[in-house]
């Protein structure tokens, strides 16, 4: 049993950055670790980014605010944006080698931007205080709300992130693989099964 806030974070999940919720093992690492495997005279240096919650506006070319504090050590509350981050780790890499450039970028985006989470909040929170204090606090979104973003707002925010990384893949936008999300209600390609198991 859990007796005190100590025991609960020492019990908690463990997060390669406890601020963005970036996991050990996510597609990107293991995309990284498949291509040094396959090609053993190559060095693959991998950089993980992701955050959970980034937008493009929030995220990716602004900061964005922690998902939690490291057990350890200070928080700052916010995490610098992606492209920021990508851009401070070339200057440091051209310090030692001035040619070095970025091969490839994994992107996937979009679903924070049409307010994801907060369609499943709609889909799963029934109606009582609970619904109002979420609805209160912008968690719930509706299905009008994100196809509105989609259609005025989204082509804008991705016009802008394009031009923002296009310089990084030396105006190859080729480099910048868009990786899809995976489907949240499949298990391969049945439906996910019923029960307390998550």
């Amino acid at each position: 049993e859990l007796t005190s806030t100590a025991d609960w974070i020492k019990h908690g999940a463990r997060w390669m950055s406890a601020a963005c919720h970036r996991s050990l093992y996510g597609y990107q690492l293991r995309a990284a670790l498949g291509l040094a495997v396959e090609n053993k005279r190559i060095a693959v240096t991998f950089l993980p980014l992701a955050c959970t919650g980034a937008a493009i506006d929030a995220g990716l070319l602004g900061s964005q605010g922690a998902s939690e504090c490291p057990i350890r050590g200070r928080c700052v509350g916010t995490v610098p944006s992606q492209i920021e981050q990508i851009e401070d780790a070339l200057k440091n890499a051209r310090k030692q080698n001035p040619s070095r450039n970025l091969d490839a970028i994994l992107l996937t985006v979009g679903a924070n931007d049409i307010k994801f989470s907060g369609l499943v909040a709609d889909v799963i929170i029934s109606a009582g205080v609970e619904r109002v204090l979420f609805n209160q606090g912008g968690l719930i979104a509706t299905v009008p709300q994100a196809q509105s973003v989609l259609k005025s707002e989204l082509p804008n925010r991705f016009a802008k992130l394009r031009s923002t990384l296009k310089p990084l893949v030396g105006g190859n936008l080729s480099r910048i693989v868009f990786v899809s999300y995976g489907h949240v209600a499949l298990n391969g390609d049945a439906p996910c099964p019923g029960g307390r198991d998550g």
